[in-house]
């Protein structure tokens, strides 16, 4: 009787751990959306249609997998948490009801409502393929971007701007050029101050992907490391950024993944010129946090969802307040990065975590919304000198007492002996 019983649950336990298992896998295979297309010369020149569509479905932080209309096999489709469809010519367009017997949650484009597209107004499709799929971007705020700011700018300049920001209650993202070389000099200082000064008046720093390295072909490692040098440096200036601007073309390429996967969230940078896709089948791994590039004249309210509005860090400052001021009549309000999102960056022995709770440094607390000025930063690296000093003198004099005190006890032992003896010469006399 005890052995049928015990025959029973053992059954129960694998047929549970089987379900749990095959729920699992089906749950883990069901996070990626499927785009499938026909044409080259429709899809991936010119304006480059496909591109748009993947920039608006990146921000959903699922995988995506891109396919030509011959690659794509059918259990793509059935495991794909919902499929774009882009038909121009007949073969794919004779497949869309297939298509959709193996997966209920597909969205077809072709010659009857490719003007969405083409329109570009990529907010328009943005808001189309959000419902659709039912992805909720509604955290994701909309974010003022001070793009590329480099340590050569006018810093006064850009102190002013950050002022006036903070006047208006702006919150804004900061795209700050990395460093490579003469990172003690004066003007690396400088930008440092001016990024803490940024970072403590409602902004939050994201480090850029330089121009000299944004080419296609340059190394992965080599890019790697010269940005840990870069990073490691800003954090050492107690500077902390807390993701990736990267060029849209980038997301194309697998040489670029591990890069971009330093970070779970990037600013994708809305490269028009990208060139020719020669995709056939391709995937690009899912990333929480993406926020897009959009000119802030085509926003409508329904759009605020992982926006980012970019205005040039060396605009002078009289258009810069006009541009800002035009945005916020609009009806747009800009968001705290820190408040809306989780975000989380790593390289080489710094990683850093940024959220509604602060500002983490290795898992350690940093403060960030107090000003730090030069001369503050350096005077905590004397009074670190002149503690280390300190240390070093109280523990020379600790041992000279301590050598002292042993030279006591010698000689109070020896007259103790000394004594005992000379006791007894008397006692025996």
């Amino acid at each position: 009787m005890f052995k049928k019983r015990s025959l029973v649950f053992l059954l129960c336990i694998i047929l549970f751990m089987t379900f749990s298992v095959r729920t699992i896998k089906a749950d883990t295979e069901n996070k990626y959306f499927l785009i499938i297309f026909d044409s080259y010369k429709e899809f991936t020149a010119n304006d480059n249609l496909l591109n748009k569509l993947v920039r608006v479905m990146l921000t959903s932080g699922s995988d995506l997998k891109i396919k030509k209309w011959d690659e794509y096999t059918n259990e793509d489709v059935v495991n794909a948490s919902g499929v774009v469809v882009l038909a121009i010519e007949d073969e794919l367009n004779n497949k869309i009801n297939s298509i959709k017997e193996g997966n209920s949650n597909v969205v077809a484009f072709n010659k009857s409502n490719l003007d969405m597209l083409h329109s570009g107004n990529e907010l328009a499709l943005k808001r189309y393929i959000e419902r659709k799929f039912n992805i909720d971007n509604s955290k994701k705020g909309t974010y003022l971007v001070l793009k590329n700011v480099y340590p050569y700018d006018n810093l006064e300049d850009l102190i002013k701007k950050v002022e006036y920001l903070n006047e208006r209650g702006v919150n804004f993202i900061v795209d700050a050029m990395p460093v490579f070389n003469n990172q003690n000099f004066d003007s690396m200082k400088r930008y440092t101050e001016a990024l803490r000064y940024c970072a403590a008046n409602g902004g939050t720093i994201f480090l850029s992907s330089p121009y000299i390295y944004q080419s296609q072909y340059i190394n992965e490692n080599e890019l790697i490391n010269k940005m840990t040098l870069a990073y490691e440096s800003f954090v050492d200036y107690w500077v902390y950024p807390m993701g990736l601007t990267v060029p849209n073309e980038w997301i194309y390429s697998y040489d670029k993944e591990n890069f971009i996967h330093k970070s779970n969230t990037i600013l994708l940078w809305n490269n028009r010129d990208i060139g020719n896709l020669n995709i056939k089948s391709l995937n690009i791994k899912g990333i929480k946090n993406v926020l897009v590039e959009e000119d802030w004249k085509n926003l409508d309210k329904e759009y605020y969802h992982g926006v980012a509005l970019a205005i040039d860090g060396n605009t002078k400052n009289d258009l810069f307040q006009k541009t800002v001021e035009e945005i916020l009549s609009s009806g747009i309000v800009f968001s705290n990065p820190t408040k809306r999102m989780d975000m989380e960056i790593s390289f080489g022995n710094y990683k850093i975590e940024g959220n509604y709770k602060g500002t983490f440094l290795n898992g350690k607390s940093v403060y960030t919304e107090r000003f730090i000025s030069n001369k503050e930063y350096s005077k905590a690296f004397v009074n670190e000198e002149i503690e280390e000093k300190n240390k070093v003198s109280l523990s020379a004099f600790n041992k000279g007492i301590f050598a002292i005190t042993l030279i006591a006890i010698c000689i109070f032992i020896i007259f103790f002996f000394n004594s005992r003896r000379i006791d007894k010469k008397k006692y025996f006399k």
